[in-house]
C-alpha cells in the first residue's frame, strides 16, 4: 500500500523525489458521506477513449473531470499538426503526466482546445484521471504546494491559478461582484433575460463544441462519429462543426470520409436538402471534397446568378467559388440567348427545302407563325420583369410540345378574333397541323437548355430555374490547387 502512495504522489507532485518520501501519510480510507467513483483508467486499459499508456491527457468538461481522454502521443502527432506543434513547444509535465489540454471558452470565439503547462498540475491532482481512492492524498499535497508557494509574487500566483480561474469563469461567468468588494445593483428585468438568453445560446454551443471533439478524437482512431441518421439538417450542423474544429486542428484529411460516408447515406434526401440551402452545402462541400455535392450545389447556385433564393446568400461565397459561379452562369445565358434566337427565327416553308412564307405567298400559314412568335415575344418579356428565376418552368413548356403550351383551339380563337378569318381564304383545320410543324421544331431548339445535371427531378423538386450547368472535375477547387504533374 505504500509503494502505490509514493507512486500517486509520484503523479501530482513535481517536487524531487526526497521530498515525496518525507511526506506525511495520509489514510486512503474513503468517505463515508462520499463513496469514491470507480477509476476512469482501469490497469491496462486498451479501449478508446482512455489508454493506460497514454500519456496525453485532455478535458472536454472541466466540471467534470470523468469526462475526459487520456491518448497517444503518437497519434495524435500522425493525425493533427496543431498537436504535433504543441507538443513541441512544451517539455512533460511529469514522468507520468506528459501533456494536458482542455477546452477553453474565450469571449466571441467557439470553444477551442488549451494547453496547459506546470503551473496546472494542481489542476490535474483534482481531476479523476487518478484513482479518486487517493482524493485525500491528492488534496494533502496540494495544500502542502500552495503553503510552500504562497511566499511568490502576485504574477507567479496569478499564473498557476490560470486553470482554476477557467473553472471558476466557466461555472460562475455572471457573478454579483464587480471586483471591488461592492454588490452591483439589480439589473433590469430586460438585461436578466438577454443574459439568459445569451447563456443558454453559449451553453448550447459549449455543448455542441464538446460533442464534436468527442468524435473528433474518436476519429483519430479509426471510430466513426454517430451523426444524424434522420435529420440532414441536423447532420449539417454536426458536420459543419466537425469541419470547423478539424480545421483548426489540420485534421481535414482524417474526417473526410467518415462525413462523406455519413452524408451519403441520406441518398436522395441528401440532393433535396442541397436544394433548399446550395451555398452553404458548397462551402462544406470544398472542405470535405465532395464532388457530387460541389456539383450539385454549383448548378443551383449559377441557375440564378446573379440571384439569390436561399437563406445563404451566394454572394457572401469565397472569392474563388463566385469566379466559378460567375463563369458558368455567363455559360449559360450566352447558350439561352442562342436557343432564344433560334426560336423566333422558326417558321414554315412553302415546300421542303424552299422559302419560308411570307404574307404575298401563303399569308395563312404566315399569320400562324407570326401568333407563334408573338406568344414567345410575350413569354419572354413576363420573364425578363420576373428576373431569370422561371426560365426553367418556360423552356420545358416548350420540350414537352405539342399541348402543353399554346393550344391549337386556342390559337384558332386568336386568328378569329384578329379578323382574319374572313379575309383569308384559309382551310382553318390546317392550323393545328402547322402549329405542330412549329412546335416541334421548337422542341428540339431548346433540347440543349433541357438536359438536367441535377440528381432530382425539377418539376418534381419545385425548380423553376434553368439546371442544364455543366460541372467537371476541373472545377472542384481542391484539384485546381494540386499542381500539376503531382
Amino acid at each position: 500500500m505504500k509503494r502505490k502512495q509514493y507512486e500517486f504522489i509520484e503523479v501530482v507532485n513535481i517536487g524531487s523525489r526526497k521530498r515525496m518520501q518525507n511526506a506525511p501519510q495520509v489514510s486512503l480510507a474513503p468517505s463515508k458521506a462520499i463513496m469514491p467513483k470507480p477509476p476512469l483508467v482501469a490497469e491496462g486499459s486498451q479501449v478508446f477513449p482512455c489508454y493506460s499508456a497514454g500519456r496525453v491527457f485532455i478535458h472536454l468538461d472541466i466540471t467534470n473531470a470523468r469526462a475526459g481522454f487520456q491518448l497517444h502521443r503518437a497519434v495524435l502527432e500522425r493525425q493533427s499538426s496543431w498537436f504535433a506543434n504543441e507538443f513541441q513547444k512544451s517539455d512533460s509535465i511529469t514522468d507520468s503526466i506528459r501533456f494536458l489540454f482542455y477546452l477553453k471558452t474565450c469571449e466571441h470565439k467557439p470553444p477551442l482546445l488549451v494547453q496547459s503547462y506546470e503551473h496546472d498540475v494542481k489542476s490535474v491532482s483534482q481531476s479523476n484521471y487518478i484513482n479518486p481512492q487517493k482524493a485525500k492524498a491528492a488534496q494533502h499535497i496540494n495544500d502542502t504546494i500552495s503553503a510552500k508557494s504562497s511566499t511568490t509574487s502576485s504574477d507567479t500566483i496569478k499564473d498557476e491559478s490560470i486553470q482554476s480561474r477557467a473553472i471558476v469563469d466557466l461555472t460562475n461567468r455572471h457573478s454579483h461582484n464587480n471586483g471591488l468588494g461592492e454588490k452591483r445593483e439589480a439589473p433590469a428585468q430586460d438585461s436578466v433575460q438577454n443574459s439568459s438568453v445569451a447563456n443558454s445560446r453559449e451553453q448550447h454551443e459549449y455543448h455542441r463544441s464538446k460533442t464534436a471533439h468527442r468524435w473528433l478524437l474518436g476519429m483519430y482512431y479509426n471510430l466513426a462519429p454517430y451523426l444524424s441518421t434522420t435529420d440532414i439538417d441536423e447532420a449539417l450542423t454536426q458536420c459543419e462543426e466537425i469541419v470547423r474544429i478539424a480545421n483548426y486542428y489540420g485534421s481535414l484529411p482524417t474526417v473526410r470520409p467518415y462525413l462523406g460516408n455519413a452524408l451519403s447515406q441520406f441518398r436522395q434526401g441528401l440532393y433535396h436538402a442541397i436544394a433548399r440551402d446550395p451555398p452553404r452545402w458548397l462551402l462544406l462541400s470544398v472542405k470535405l471534397e465532395l464532388g457530387a455535392t460541389f456539383s450539385e450545389a454549383m448548378i443551383h447556385c449559377a441557375g440564378v446568378f446573379p440571384y439569390s433564393l436561399w437563406p445563404t446568400d451566394v454572394n457572401t461565397l469565397p472569392e474563388n467559388l463566385l469566379t466559378t459561379i460567375k463563369a458558368k452562369a455567363r455559360d449559360l445565358a450566352f447558350l439561352r440567348s442562342q436557343v432564344s434566337i433560334e426560336l423566333h427565327m422558326n417558321t414554315l416553308a412553302e415546300a421542303e427545302g424552299g422559302p419560308a412564307v411570307s404574307l404575298l405567298s401563303a399569308p395563312e400559314a404566315w399569320a400562324v407563325v407570326q401568333m407563334f412568335r408573338d406568344w414567345l415575344a410575350h413569354q419572354e418579356r413576363n420573364l425578363r420583369q420576373a428576373n431569370k428565376l422561371y426560365d426553367g418552368r418556360h423552356f420545358r413548356k416548350i420540350r414537352k410540345g405539342r399541348e402543353a403550351y399554346l393550344p391549337s383551339k386556342l390559337m384558332v380563337t386568336l386568328l378569329e378574333e384578329a379578323g382574319l378569318r374572313g379575309i383569308l381564304k384559309y382551310n382553318w383545320d390546317a392550323v393545328e397541323d402547322d402549329l405542330n410543324c412549329l412546335k416541334d421544331y421548337a422542341q428540339q431548339a431548346v433540347e440543349s437548355l433541357m438536359k438536367n445535371n441535377l440528381m432530382v427531378d425539377p418539376e418534381v423538386g419545385g425548380i423553376t430555374y434553368l439546371t442544364c450547368v455543366q460541372v467537371d472535375s476541373k472545377d472542384y477547387p481542391w484539384i485546381q490547387a494540386v499542381p500539376k504533374g503531382l
